[in-house]
């Protein structure tokens, strides 16, 4: 099974799926970070025929529903907004609050909704964690546009911060894929030279999923043992410094530097149709394409090839 067809099933059959309301109909409330991380793995529809009438942000006014049963995919920063939908019990936001929290929410957090009016209103409380957008079949990132500048500049004061978030969103993904691995790093100082980036977040690394594998039974009971176990190499940019100054020559390579694709996958052009007028379409470059999926990873010379040999059986 790949990456984003585990993600889709995560959000639809550990999540969706799981919350029954007797009406039968649902609303589902995301944040920032996680309407992002549904919209990398699952479409719309998907969700729509789950029972699911409305998908909200929780940072935007919105229309109370006090008889529905709300699903909140949240990361525990948009705790403050969740209470605050509850805060008047004679009215509340929602009827049923299904919580799903993408990472580990503090004890302080925990505090925040234990002294608020919801605690009476929670049907289910699930830590999902997931916390990674899933870009292709089989490949996934962490959603951290700056990290080459504020892991490697000298003048950055963000390291740190980076480090954690890659310590903190890399188990997400080691939980969803059933994974306790043994952690291999790059060791490129000498021993005497300190801790380099690569032991640095293996380092936090290990101690986040440790802390997992005590705190969670699901965790213990699914991760793969013995001869089975993963093993998860851990490398910084100075261990391959040339990669980014050589130019990749693949169709996809060639499609993002002579299209404007935005959010990695939509592309806007104008063409003109049988009347001679100019129309605005878009195009969604992703998975559902299947000669996206079949070419993307060619030479652009063997692309050329692929698409004659395509056109040819077409014709026959």
């Amino acid at each position: 099974m790949s990456v984003k067809e585990v993600a889709r099933r995560r959000i639809l059959e550990d999540m969706i799926d799981k919350v029954k309301p007797a009406s039968g109909w649902k609303v589902v409330i995301v944040d920032a970070l996680t309407v992002r991380i549904i919209s990398s793995c699952v479409r719309m529809f998907e969700i729509m025929e789950r029972g699911v009438t409305l998908v909200e942000q929780i940072d935007v006014s919105r229309e109370p529903l006090p008889t529905m049963d709300a699903i909140y995919f949240i990361s525990p920063g948009s705790m403050d907004a969740l209470v605050k939908d509850f805060e008047d019990e004679t009215s509340p936001q929602y009827g049923r609050a299904h919580l799903y929290f993408s990472s580990r929410v503090t004890d302080e957090d925990l505090l925040k909704l234990k002294q608020s009016a919801l605690r009476t209103g929670v049907k289910t409380f699930v830590e999902l964690n997931f916390e990674y957008y899933t870009f292709e079949t089989n490949v996934f990132h962490l959603d951290m546009k700056d990290a080459f500048y504020n892991l490697f500049s000298p003048d950055s004061t963000q390291s740190g911060v980076d480090q954690k978030k890659i310590a903190d969103r890399l188990p997400s993904f080691c939980c969803t894929m059933g994974e306790y691995p043994n952690i291999r790093y790059y060791g490129g100082k000498g021993k005497n030279e300190g801790p380099n980036l690569s032991q640095s977040i293996a380092l936090k690394l290990q101690e986040r999923l440790d802390t997992y594998m005590k705190l969670s039974s699901e965790y213990q009971e699914n991760v793969r043992t013995g001869s089975n176990r993963a093993t998860l190499l851990i490398l910084d940019r100075s261990f391959d410094p040339l990669t980014p100054l050589v130019h990749e020559f693949s169709y996809q390579a060639m499609a993002y530097d002579l299209l404007d694709i935005s959010d990695n996958e939509h592309w806007k052009y104008t063409a003109i149709n049988n009347e001679g007028q100019q129309k605005l379409k878009e195009v969604i470059i992703g998975e559902q394409d299947q000669m996206w999926v079949l070419l993307r990873h060619k030479h652009v010379a063997e692309t050329i090839q692929a698409i004659l040999a395509y056109f040819n059986d077409f014709l026959k």
